[in-house]
Formats: C-alpha cells, sequence, structure tokens
C-alpha cells in the first residue's frame, strides 16, 4: 500500500508540472507575465525527469526574455541546449540556441551569440516556424550592426522580412523594411531608401511604433540630404506632434535638426530630454551635438570642454576630424576673446576720451564763468567810478 501510495503521489505531482508547464507554454506569446509568474510557482524538487528540467529551463529562458529580463548567466538556458541538442525535437533545440544567443548578446559576448544563432539557423528549417525563423534574423542584423557589418545587417533584415511576411505578421514585416531603409541612409543609399519608405508608407494598418520610426527616419533623411529650412521645421514639428509620449521621441535627432534650423536654445532643451530619457546616459554623440549647440551659441569655452569629452570617450578612428573640430573651436574660441579684447579696449579708450572731454569742458566752464564773473567785477568797478568821477565834478563848482 505504501509503494502504490508513493507512485500515486509522484504521478500527481507528475502530472501538475506537465499541465503548468503546458500552461506557461499556451499563453508566453499574449501574455509574456502570466507565463513567468507561473513557472516561479512551479517547485524545481518536483522535477522527475531531465526532459521536465530541460523544458523549465527553456521556457523560463523564454519567458524572461519576453518580459525585458536581460539575463546574462547562461547556466539556466545551458541546461535546455545540453538536453536539446542531442534530441531530435527540433524546435525545441532552435530555441535552446536562440535563447542561448540572447543571453550572450546581453553580456556582450557577440562572437559566442553569433555561434548560437548559427547553431540554431542549422536546424531543420521547415520545422520551425517563420516567426521564429524572423526572430533569429533580427537578432543577427542586431550583431551585425554592432560590428560595423552593414552589408552583413541588410541580407539578414532582408531574410527577416521574407519570414515575418511568410508568418503574417505585418508589423515585424514593416519593422524589417524600416530597419533597411535606416541602413541604406547611413549608407546613404537614397534611392533604395525612398523605395523602402514608399512600401511603409502604402502600408493602410501601419502600427504606432513603426509610424513613428518612419517619421525619425523621414527627419534623418531631411537632415542628410540638406533640405529647407521650411521643410526640415514641418519635419520635426509631424515628427514631434505625431508621438503620445515624449520619451517616445528620439530627442538627440530633434536637437540635431533645431541645431541645422537655428533655434539653438530649443536645440540645448531636446538635449536636455534626450538626457532625461536615457537615465543620464550621456554619450559621445551626445558630447559632440551639445559642443556645436554652445558653439552656435558662441559659448566657445564650453563647446571645447565638451568637444574635449567627446575626443575622450569617442571610439572612432577618425582622429583627424576630432582634431580639426577642436582647433575650429579653439579658433572660434580665441577670435571671440580678441573680439573680447577689443571691446574692453575700446570701451577703456571711448572712456578716457569721454573723461578728457569732460575735464576740458568743466575747465572750460569754469574758465568761463570765472571770466563772466571778472567781467560783472570790471563793469561794476567802471560804473562806480564813473559815479565818483561825476560826483567830483557836481563838487568842484561848489568848492570855487
Amino acid at each position: 500500500m505504501f509503494v502504490l501510495a508513493f507512485v500515486l503521489t509522484f504521478c500527481g505531482r507528475n502530472k501538475t508540472v506537465n499541465e503548468s508547464l503546458d500552461r506557461a507554454e499556451s499563453c508566453m506569446s499574449a501574455s509574456p507575465d502570466s507565463a513567468l509568474a507561473i513557472l516561479e510557482s512551479i517547485d524545481s524538487l518536483h522535477f522527475d525527469s531531465r526532459s521536465q528540467n530541460a523544458r523549465y529551463a527553456l521556457l523560463k529562458s523564454i519567458a524572461l526574455d519576453m518580459n525585458y529580463i536581460d539575463r546574462t548567466d547562461d547556466s539556466l538556458i545551458n541546461i535546455a541546449v545540453s538536453f536539446y541538442r542531442h534530441r531530435h525535437n527540433a524546435p525545441y533545440k532552435f530555441k535552446s540556441y536562440y535563447y542561448q544567443a540572447r543571453v550572450y548578446q546581453n553580456a556582450g559576448q557577440m562572437d559566442k551569440a553569433m555561434e548560437s544563432l548559427v547553431r540554431a539557423e542549422h536546424v531543420r528549417s521547415n520545422r520551425i516556424p517563420p516567426e521564429d525563423l524572423a526572430r533569429l534574423h533580427f537578432t543577427k542584423a542586431q550583431i551585425c550592426f554592432y560590428r560595423f557589418d552593414l552589408a552583413g545587417e541588410l541580407s539578414e533584415l532582408q531574410d527577416a522580412a521574407s519570414y515575418s511576411r511568410a508568418s503574417g505578421n505585418n508589423n515585424n514585416y514593416m519593422s524589417a523594411i524600416l530597419s533597411q531603409a535606416n541602413t541604406y541612409l547611413i549608407r546613404k543609399e537614397f534611392v533604395k531608401l525612398n523605395s523602402c519608405l514608399s512600401i511603409v508608407s502604402q502600408c493602410p494598418d501601419l502600427s504606432y511604433r513603426n509610424h513613428l520610426k518612419m517619421l525619425d527616419i523621414k527627419l534623418l533623411y531631411s537632415l542628410s540630404v540638406a533640405s529647407s529650412i521650411e521643410s526640415l521645421k514641418e519635419d520635426c514639428k509631424y515628427y514631434i506632434n505625431y508621438a503620445v509620449k515624449e520619451s517616445d521621441l528620439d530627442w538627440k535627432t530633434i536637437a540635431l535638426a533645431y541645431n541645422r534650423i537655428g533655434e539653438n536654445e530649443l536645440a540645448e532643451q531636446a538635449l536636455t530630454r534626450y538626457i532625461k530619457y536615457v537615465d543620464g546616459n550621456k554619450d559621445e554623440s551626445y558630447y559632440y551635438l551639445l559642443a556645436s549647440v554652445q558653439r552656435a551659441q558662441g559659448e566657445c569655452m564650453a563647446a571645447y570642454d565638451n568637444i574635449i569629452r567627446y575626443a575622450q570617450i569617442s571610439d572612432s578612428l577618425d582622429l583627424i576630424k576630432i582634431n580639426q573640430e577642436i582647433k575650429a573651436i579653439q579658433k572660434d574660441y580665441e577670435h571671440n576673446v580678441t573680439i573680447i579684447n577689443q571691446k574692453i579696449y575700446l570701451r577703456i579708450v571711448v572712456f578716457v576720451l569721454l573723461l578728457i572731454l569732460s575735464l576740458c569742458l568743466t575747465f572750460y566752464l569754469r574758465s568761463k564763468r570765472e571770466k563772466l564773473n571778472m567781467q560783472l567785477k570790471y563793469e561794476e568797478i567802471k560804473r562806480e567810478y564813473e559815479e565818483l568821477l561825476s560826483l567830483k565834478k557836481r563838487v568842484l563848482p561848489i568848492e570855487c
């Protein structure tokens, strides 16, 4: 009886674990937070086999990734990889390699991530859903971009677009097209860029995110081709007004547009918002753009400090350009200092001249006043003399 009770209890626990894993997997796409909650409620002591442990490890790795919890420790996903690499379960084998790559990507180990993605790609693709294959190529594109391999990125994005279309996921298809447009913009292949934007603009049910991304790319395109000030203002205004939240906008692009328009105060405000929404992470492009804005405002000392910061943290190989920027700002600063010194010198000269003129005028007025006083005294004395003389003439006849 004891053995029978043990077996029934064991089978009951086994069934409960499998049911929980099934429920977590079924709601993974629609509600990843619920899937994660189900998985975290399972007691790992109830696993009765390696297959249950491996499935749990895979599903939890998926749930963590889909809930934007960036795991960098591969100990959990490696349980799934070690098990499924020797099994014929193609979908699980594919996912175990893919989510292993995601862990390595989160950890910044791009070579290991790409190796895992290539292993996933070699799993029999006819048994892998197109949406999963699209996700794989999106991730490979991200790694290619990280490596500055823009040709490789475009190739992966084209595959991602193809699989997204095959899966019927129009949102991901448009996202892949917009990512290609962004890369064509970087490569200055404007004809292909316009072709991508034309495809996206014809989509009747474009999502909010993709629409906003399209407007962002259009604004960057206007900046790249040196559009008119009015056109740039219109594109910038439309982009800002379309956004539901300020945090959805790329404020660095907006700051660049304002700087080009000549609205430098607005450009500085945009950079302040950029820092606010990226948790204060000041990267090299921030310092470069801030220096440009400050330079346009005539704040050459502050611009010089920020271009130095840009040079210190930049991993760019174009050191000649950085030195040219520093020298240009130094030249502007020295020029401004010269102008300021000239203004100070001019003010001193004007002050001295005004002082001399004031002293001369004072001396002249004092001299004139003294002369007038003397003239009055002379007139008074003369009058008195004449009166005395007249009196004398009247007195003399009387004496005679």
